[in-house]
């Protein structure tokens, strides 16, 4: 089936977070003695509200957070945070009973109007857009790719319909093996996103 264009729809790639995941009985517990808040329900996820003085001002701000706890269920959490935040470093995240594995995980990020980024999930995944709730951090495929997303802002859904009437922009993360940012990138460029700005290409 030929792609049908997301217009105004906009991807960027996020160089400035690094991911490493928590495992171990004790994994979650030794990121709240931390002061890390990370959710209670499994397949959710918490920005990480006091950011490390070495963060950006502009990541510390509510909408470009300074990374996010993950709550992975049995699996343990997920930290993603500001690669130059010393808090995270494997060193201090090991434990007696809870092990720190630094990931690999390219981040993209889609930015446009609702309906427009309805139309281009509708095309890539099961999941329209309004069954997304703040908070949300889902694993599934993306584009046939295995990858997670993340609501990094969405608007008030009280209104009905607001998936056609909001004119406010939302922004997705969709975070992916490397192996699979090229192919990724590839498709998500067929559809019509291009990048925002012009970072550097993958390694």
């Amino acid at each position: 089936m030929k792609a049908q264009k997301a217009a105004d729809v906009s991807l960027d790639r996020i160089h400035q977070f690094l991911v490493v995941q928590v495992v171990g009985p004790h994994a979650k517990t030794s990121l709240q003695e931390m002061g890390v808040t990370v959710p209670f329900r499994p397949e959710t996820a918490a920005p990480l509200v006091t950011p490390d003085p070495s963060c950006t001002p502009s990541l510390a701000d509510a909408a470009q957070p300074c990374g996010l706890a993950v709550n992975l269920g049995a699996d343990g959490a997920l930290v993603i945070h500001h690669r130059d935040d010393s808090r995270f470093t494997t060193s201090r995240l090991n434990g007696e009973s809870h092990w720190a594995l630094p990931r690999s995980d390219h981040i993209f990020s889609i930015e446009g109007l609702p309906a427009s980024v309805n139309t281009l999930f509708s095309q890539l995944t099961e999941y329209r857009v309004e069954t997304f709730h703040p908070g949300d951090w889902r694993r599934l495929e993306f584009a046939r790719a295995p990858a997670w997303i993340y609501p990094q802002n969405l608007p008030d859904k009280t209104q009905k319909m607001w998936t056609q009437n909001h004119a406010d922009p939302i922004t997705f993360w969709v975070g992916c093996d490397p192996s699979y940012a090229t192919y990724l990138e590839d498709t998500l460029n067929e559809f019509g996103l291009q990048p925002a700005n012009d970072p550097p290409a993958f390694a």
